[in-house]
């Protein structure tokens, strides 16, 4: 099981973001797939590629970083997340622009809950929960 980030297009932000995460998250050995999709890809390939996180029963979360290219519409893409899924917060660090002091500790904080919740459901046999 793990968690995926992904990146549409290149951002220097969003490389930081990445970065930052991988290095905690090897801390605490949780497993972690970047994805870096094209920024020429459309919002429809988009919506295809998170229908396929969606349904991968090996992902439990999904962190859509915010900065991407203008044609893309990141927080209609992130509707389409499964809410189980999504590490989106409320809260400011989920915003374009640089990282934000605390931001990577709350972003693992979520998976690891999602990653715990997910756990939990297969260990319960609860289907429809852990898909």
């Amino acid at each position: 099981m793990r968690m995926v980030i992904v990146s549409i297009g290149h951002s220097p932000t969003n490389v930081a973001r990445v970065r930052a995460l991988i290095a905690r998250a090897a801390q605490i050995d949780m497993a972690l797939d970047q994805q870096l999709w094209g920024k020429e890809m459309s919002q429809d390939e988009c919506r295809t590629q998170i229908k396929q996180l969606n349904e991968s029963v090996d992902v439990y979360a999904v962190l859509l970083l915010a900065d991407a290219p203008a044609h893309i519409d990141v927080l209609n893409l992130r509707s389409e997340l499964q809410r189980h899924k999504d590490l989106i917060r409320p809260g400011a660090w989920h915003y374009p622009g640089p990282v934000r002091p605390g931001e990577v500790d709350c972003v693992l904080n979520s998976a690891i809950a999602a990653h715990q919740t997910q756990r939990n459901a297969l260990d319960n046999g609860d289907a429809q929960i852990a898909r």
